[in-house]
């Protein structure tokens, strides 16, 4: 697996954020994965099989999902967080697979499942195979996760 398989995800969080919660992030190589609170995880199935995952502290999710629905931050209680997450995973997977340029990296995309836990690692087929990224925006940092069986 390269980084033009980490490409089309990382393209995909920086137009959400900036459709989405009208700003811009920062995508940087980190030296160390951080454990999450929240995690959106979509399995990547076809020709390119894996898994992707976006994972946030809850205060970031917490607020971002409340700007995505126009709620206050208090109104975000487990069961819209957990919606919430999973559609910010599957605007960005979906964004991705539009930008993976032939048929022989076509994938279809498995529903988002959402992992609530405090300081868990997003559950991945292959830790030592994952392409990482921490993202840094306007209402906190939370990570990208990419892994490809290639």
């Amino acid at each position: 697996m390269t980084t033009c398989h980490l490409s089309p995800f990382v393209d995909g969080v920086t137009e959400l954020v900036a459709t989405m919660f009208q700003s811009q992030c920062e995508v940087d190589a980190a030296v160390q994965e951080d454990a999450a609170d929240v995690s959106g995880v979509i399995d990547l199935i076809g020709a390119t099989a894996g898994r992707f995952a976006l994972s946030f502290p809850r205060a970031t999710a917490t607020r971002m999902v409340a700007q995505l629905l126009s709620l206050d931050e208090v109104d975000v209680d487990d069961e819209i967080l957990g919606d919430g997450v999973g559609e910010l995973a599957n605007i960005v997977a979906g964004a991705a697979k539009s930008r993976f340029p032939d048929d022989s990296s076509r994938f279809k995309l498995s529903l988002p499942s959402v992992v609530l836990s405090e300081r868990h690692a997003p559950p991945l087929r292959d830790a030592s195979g994952v392409l990482y990224r921490r993202v840094t925006t306007d209402f906190g940092e939370f990570s990208l996760r990419v892994w490809f069986d290639t």
